[in-house]
């Protein structure tokens, strides 16, 4: 007869490495699963382009754009430092204006009764029917030299 107290214990894992091996595997299907995803992606855009013998200047192969991107890089790069340096310029003026009118609003009630009902109508006015206006109305940088 055996004993089942001299049989060798079966090592089961803690709850707190088991729950390290799960947050481990799931940091590397965090990365897995989008990297999968986006492979699929490109082999289903070139695939649909070379199929169905799309012309390049409609929906040029993932690959066309990867060359591009690095031949064209010098043209890119200016292009690049114009729009953040818009972007930065416009983030910079919202965020004044923003907390200027904030600041107005707290300090009088009149300015809030006369100018919130616009401030409204702007926050829900979509940006593709602002975007116009800007256009037209928005000074362009000027180049020197």
């Amino acid at each position: 007869m055996t004993d089942k107290s001299e049989t060798a214990p079966v090592e089961t894992p803690s709850l707190g490495a088991a729950i390290m091996m799960l947050l481990r595997m799931r940091g590397v299907m965090e990365v897995l699963v989008p990297l999968a995803t986006l492979i699929v992606f490109l082999i289903a855009w070139d695939t649909t382009v070379r199929v169905n013998n799309i012309p390049p200047y409609i929906l040029p192969r993932p690959w066309d754009v990867v060359t591009t991107f690095v031949t064209d890089w010098p043209i890119l790069w200016d292009a690049l430092q114009i729009t953040l340096l818009i972007t930065f310029s416009a983030l910079l003026l919202a965020i004044v204006g923003g907390a200027l009118t904030a600041l107005l609003f707290a300090q009088s009630r009149w300015a809030e009764i006369a100018l919130y009902p616009y401030a409204v109508v702007l926050q829900v006015t979509p940006i593709v029917a602002i975007a116009p206006l800007l256009i037209v109305y928005a000074p362009r940088p000027r180049r020197c030299c």
